[in-house]
């Protein structure tokens, strides 16, 4: 009988001892299963990266061009912080939560956060002052429609408008609708996209009451679109969105390109970071064809007078797009651009004239 309890216990233990090895040897194969899942997904996120940003290069180095390019559906977020420095801003893309990113501090991504989507919708255009600055580049996907707004009573809101919007429509991919005020409160249609932007070409100030049926939304409004594209733009999250702006918190967009920008930027700390790296490489730029307008006022004999004036163009230290904008900075910026772009060509079109060396 003692016999038979030992036995039993003896049992039981080499029961117990069977499974805690078991399960260690099980854990230790998960753990290595787990870890070499997550290193492949490492290289998979690293591979794809690397792929979207060759794609991401090749789109931003020719201009005026769009695409659609298929991608792997994971979740790609974009990231752009204000506070900027000389090495560049703090920016980047990133795949997901897997640690894997690609810094851009110099490049100027106009984007929403986050595209979560089989698809990327990429398109360029050319930024000039009046020589060529760069190459902005923009990014959406299917999921996001743009919704443009006008107000019949204000005539150049309907011309910036469709001025816009007959932009957005050469890139065959975005999905864009243009709306007079009255249209959009009586006969809006929702539809199945995940964001709407709603893009107002004049001061909106009422309430955004409308059936939009499952789609989150934001504003964008542009409280004084003129024909040389600068003015103010105003962000407005859905939640701010019933609440009357306040246009002191604006910023300022200075040429179409900008203004475009506005329109695919996440929110205005997207938009004034990739600002910021507009204006300093416009700032270098200015200093090389500077550079260059000195060497040939010295060295190109009789045409030398043509390039003295933009060659002693004063262009303020630091010269930088403002994190927030104060009372008179908009109209500082604004008269600076039109007084160095007037400068350029004024010197360019002299040089052709009188056929000397071009500046640009």
């Amino acid at each position: 009988m003692k016999h038979s309890k030992k036995a039993v216990i003896e049992m039981q233990f080499n029961w117990i001892f069977i499974f805690v090895v078991g399960s260690v040897i099980l854990l230790f194969f998960v753990f290595i299963g787990k870890s070499y899942m997550e290193s492949s997904n490492m290289k998979l996120s690293g591979k794809i990266l690397f792929e979207i940003d060759s794609i991401m290069k090749g789109a931003s180095s020719s201009s005026k061009s769009s695409s659609e390019l298929e991608i792997p559906k994971l979740e790609l977020g974009f990231t752009c912080y204000p506070e900027c420095s000389e090495e560049g801003c703090d920016s980047g893309f990133a795949i997901g939560n897997t640690g894997v990113n690609k810094p851009t501090p110099h490049d100027i991504i106009f984007a929403p956060s986050e595209i979560k989507s089989d698809f990327l919708y990429t398109w360029t255009l050319d930024w000039t002052s009046p020589f060529r600055v760069g190459n902005f580049l923009y990014l959406t996907s299917p999921s996001i429609r743009y919704v443009f707004v006008y107000n019949e009573d204000y005539s150049m809101s309907k011309t910036m408008a469709e001025k816009i919007y007959n932009l957005f429509l050469d890139n065959e991919f975005i999905t864009v609708d243009l709306y007079s005020e009255e249209e959009l409160m009586d006969d809006f249609e929702a539809t199945n996209h995940k964001h709407v932007r709603f893009v107002f070409f004049y001061t909106f100030e009422d309430d955004l009451d409308l059936d939009i049926g499952k789609s989150d939304f934001d504003l964008v409004i542009f409280s004084d679109p003129n024909p040389n594209f600068n003015g103010h733009v105003l962000f407005l999250s859905e939640d701010m969105a019933a609440e009357t702006g306040d246009f002191d918190d604006s910023v300022g967009y200075f040429g179409k390109e900008s203004m475009v920008g506005a329109i695919f930027s996440e929110n205005q700390d997207f938009f004034v970071c990739n600002m910021h790296k507009a204006f300093n490489s416009l700032e270098r730029i200015f200093g090389i064809y500077k550079i260059k307008a000195l060497y040939l006022k010295t060295q190109a004999g009789a045409c030398g007078g043509i390039y003295e004036n933009f060659a002693a163009f004063p262009l303020p230290e630091n010269f930088q797009y403002p994190s927030s904008f104060e009372e008179g900075d908009y109209e500082k910026i604004s008269s600076l651009l039109k007084s160095m772009s007037s400068s350029a060509e004024k010197a360019n079109k002299n040089a052709i004239f009188n056929s000397c060396p071009r500046l640009y």
